[in-house]
This record gives C-alpha cells, sequence and structure tokens, in this order.
C-alpha cells in the first residue's frame, strides 16, 4: 500500500439512519451470521462503477468486533480516481490546487479528506447530482488543500456523490480478497503507484488491494462489540 487515493461512490436512495444493538452474545451474533449474499454488476446507468446489491448481507469491522448489516444497494467505483478525472473536475473549481502527478492515469495520491470531500461534491454537480456533503466555511492551507470544514454534515437523504462508508468498502472488497493475485503489492509495484485496472479482481474491481490506500467516508475511532444497521 502507498499514499491514499480516492474513490469515488454514489449511493441512490438514502441509506436509513445508524441503527445499534449493544453487547450482543455469542448466540444472538451467531442469529445475526451472514446468509444472504451480495451481488456485484456493472452499473448500466453511470459508466466506470459497479452495483452492489447488498440483499441484506452483513461484513465486520474492527478486529471482527462489530457487525454491520447494509438494507440498501449502492455503485462503487470500479477503480480510484485518478489525476486526470481528478483534474478534469476540479480545475472548475475555485478550490481547485496542483496535482503532484507524473501521469493522468495514476490514482491521486497525497489528498486530504476534506480535498475528497470538495471533489465528490463537485463530481456529483457535474452529473446532475445533489451535494452529499454541506458545511459553513471551507479552511485551505498555503499550498491550496483544504484542512477543515466547519460544520461538516453528511446528507444520508439526498442521491449523490461522496466516500464510501467503511462497511461499503468491505462489502465490495471482501467478495474477491486476494491481493497477492489482484494488486500491485510491496512484492511486485517496486513501491511505485501504477495505473488501475492491471489486475482486475474477479467481481470486476480494480486495486481494492494494493496500489494506493482509499480514503473512506468514516473518522477514526473505537468500534464497540455490538450489531449496527447502515453504519455511517
Amino acid at each position: 500500500m502507498l499514499n491514499s487515493a480516492i474513490l469515488a461512490l454514489v449511493l441512490l436512495g438514502a441509506c436509513s439512519n445508524s441503527q445499534m444493538d449493544e453487547g450482543l452474545d455469542d448466540e444472538s451474533r451467531s442469529a445475526e451470521s451472514d446468509v444472504a449474499v451480495p451481488e456485484v454488476e456493472l452499473d448500466s446507468l453511470r459508466p466506470g462503477m459497479m452495483r452492489i446489491k447488498s440483499n441484506g448481507a452483513s461484513v465486520l469491522l474492527g478486529d471482527d468486533r462489530m457487525r454491520v448489516k447494509l438494507d440498501y444497494d449502492y455503485s462503487l467505483g470500479i477503480h480510484e480516481v485518478t489525476c486526470g478525472e481528478f483534474a478534469q473536475i476540479s480545475e472548475k473549481e475555485t478550490w481547485y490546487f496542483y496535482l503532484d502527478c507524473t501521469q493522468d492515469d495514476l490514482p491521486v495520491t497525497n489528498v486530504s479528506y476534506f480535498d475528497a470531500v470538495l471533489f465528490a461534491n463537485a463530481y456529483g454537480r457535474v452529473h446532475g447530482y445533489d451535494s452529499v456533503y454541506v458545511y459553513h466555511r471551507a479552511v485551505f492551507n498555503s499550498k491550496g488543500h483544504c484542512v477543515n470544514l466547519e460544520g461538516l454534515n453528511v446528507r444520508t437523504d439526498v442521491d449523490g456523490f461522496r466516500l464510501p462508508t467503511e462497511a461499503e468498502w468491505v462489502m465490495a472488497a471482501s467478495l474477491s480478497w486476494d491481493p497477492e493475485r489482484y494488486g500491485w503489492t510491496s512484492a511486485n509495484s517496486n513501491y511505485e503507484l501504477h495505473a488501475p485496472c492491471a489486475f482486475p479482481d474477479s467481481m470486476g474491481f480494480c486495486d481494492l488491494a494494493g496500489n494506493a490506500l482509499e480514503l473512506t467516508n468514516d473518522w477514526l475511532g473505537n468500534l464497540g462489540d455490538s450489531v449496527a444497521k447502515n453504519f455511517v
């Protein structure tokens, strides 16, 4: 894994509010175990994305401490956002900054979480969707990177583009997780970034394992021993 990159996502039909049951015992967890299996197919309406039908399946987060069940469908970008894609969308924005990229087909790296949020909103506007992220004021550093969005809030009641939640990312990645077969790793990358999709996985995603680390919508925190529904 290398530096942080961006992975775009569109959520059609807002996800339900998070619900959580604390302190479930092993027997209760067993009853909640996955019988449902997600399905993945090309998104016929949004080029460059895969449609994930969660079918009520769940994933484990935080050293398998928290089980998160999803009851909605969503679309995820086939590969990380590239430098060329980022520049094409953001160059028209007032917050645009110079990308440290050697070529357009490499994943975008060395961006902040807030840079990714601004990009997601801009990407959504270009494609006719609402802004998922709302805020009061953007704060930038001397290099033009966004370092804070005051009053940031994630709207789960609109259709639009945002970063995937950790649970959404894990659901997609775990369906065909095999870094040695499907990814650029320390064993074959020479510790350099590579253009996505040299090793598409069996679901059709590229570089969920290896190449650059993807940002998710979640903040770092402690995950409890619990079951959550649509954890955002």
